[in-house]
């Protein structure tokens, strides 16, 4: 059975054609420039395919088949030529592994066609558009960041460019270039290993090289505010000294340390989700998963923050939200000029109100519903929390 499998394996390598480049110096256009080919030959026909380059018979190098070092451009048009090429011999790699037979009409149809048939970059535009609807807007922001990110270090990647070497070297970059944190880096990689997972899947691809990347996603504190630190924030909300935007801005991070709601469901909530001062909401996280509708009890704080924001209204979107980055950008601001020295993120909010939570009542299974977890192993997180809360002031304890 193994030797079957490494004879139809050669096969496939055998059955590909060595695709050669062919500058077309005999015959140039109005200003001066030939074409460079790609050349093969199927059955002792030969098939030639435009590159998409074009350069002056000076810019060639006929020897190394690629284009001059001297062109201003040399290194985008070669880059252009090697992923042509790639995209040819991507297309044989497809259909020998499903065993077709590849025709030239089939072979120029398919090489004809817009990039998302061979390079990744632009098929995953349009894998992460497909997702939209099923998973929340922001979450379609961050696989585009992700996207965009690779596209900055290489302008395209072909399927048959995929290896551990790209994914090593991507993540290198993304280290020292970006100077990204391991759980950044690992948030980016994971996303790409979903994609070609997918794109696998469709047989676009048959190995995911992130399958075997060693970077892991490292274990990380959640940052969250005490109780006093929470009246610190809300003693400057009362004194009203902020911008407009900045006391805005802190009123819907109070909002979330009191309820514990994520940005995406903030955005979210209306006034008619109120019933007798409880809050109905279905998590947009996982609203096409479990569909589970939660019920926050409002506490003065929380209604505080939905009375100045709403006024006199009685329907309708409760807050209006900036930008992430922006309100990202300001808390931290807000909660320096507070001075509290702990590096708050947004989600800071959720994890205030969790741990608080736990904290002044010890019920985990409450939190759970709260919170909205559909594992309990989610909210024992915050169980952790308040373990190395313990330790610390038993270490304190003990110094006396």
């Amino acid at each position: 059975m193994k030797e079957n499998t490494k004879t139809h394996h050669k096969h496939i390598t055998d059955s590909i054609p060595n695709v050669k480049i062919n500058f077309r110096s005999e015959v140039l256009d109005r200003s001066g420039k030939g074409t460079i080919q790609l050349v093969l030959y199927q059955h002792q026909k030969k098939m030639a395919f435009y590159s998409g380059v074009k350069v002056a018979p000076k810019d060639w190098d006929d020897k190394e088949k690629k284009v001059r070092k001297s062109h201003k451009q040399a290194s985008d048009l070669n880059l252009i030529i090697d992923t042509a090429k790639a995209k040819l011999t991507n297309i044989f790699v497809k259909y020998r592994l499903q065993d077709k037979e590849v025709t030239f009409e089939l072979l120029k149809d398919e090489y004809d066609r817009p990039n998302t048939g061979f390079d990744y970059l632009e098929w995953l535009k349009e894998a992460i558009e497909s997702r939209r609807g099923e998973v929340t807007d922001s979450t379609i922001e961050q696989f585009n960041a992700h996207r965009v990110k690779l596209q900055e270090f290489k302008k395209t990647v072909a399927f048959a460019e995929l290896s551990e070497d790209l994914f090593a070297n991507f993540n290198k970059h993304m280290k020292v270039k970006l100077k990204n944190e391991s759980n950044t880096r690992w948030n980016t990689l994971k996303t790409h290993r979903t994609f070609i997972n997918i794109a696998k899947r469709k047989g676009i691809i048959t190995m995911n090289p992130l399958d075997r990347m060693p970077v892991k996603r490292a274990q990380t504190d959640r940052v969250f505010l005490d109780n006093n630190e929470v009246k610190l924030l809300l003693d400057l909300y009362h004194q009203k000294t902020l911008t407009d935007t900045y006391q805005c801005i802190l009123r819907h991070f109070l909002f979330s340390c009191y309820t514990g709601l994520r940005v995406s469901d903030l955005e979210r909530i209306k006034l008619e989700d109120i019933v007798h001062n409880l809050l109905i909401v279905t998590p947009k996280k996982t609203k096409n998963s479990s569909g589970a509708t939660i019920r926050i009890p409002l506490v003065p704080g929380a209604l505080e923050m939905i009375a100045d924001e709403a006024g006199t209204r009685t329907k309708g979107v409760i807050f209006k939200l900036f930008s992430e980055p922006r309100m990202r950008t300001y808390i931290k601001l807000i909660v320096a000029h507070a001075k509290i020295s702990k590096k708050v993120i947004w989600n800071s909010g959720r994890h205030t109100f969790a741990t608080n939570f736990l904290k002044a009542t010890n019920n985990l299974a409450a939190l759970q519903k709260l919170l909205g977890h559909s594992n309990i192993s989610m909210t024992m997180v915050y169980a952790h929390i308040m373990t190395d809360d313990l330790e610390r002031e038993m270490d304190a304890f003990g110094k006396i």
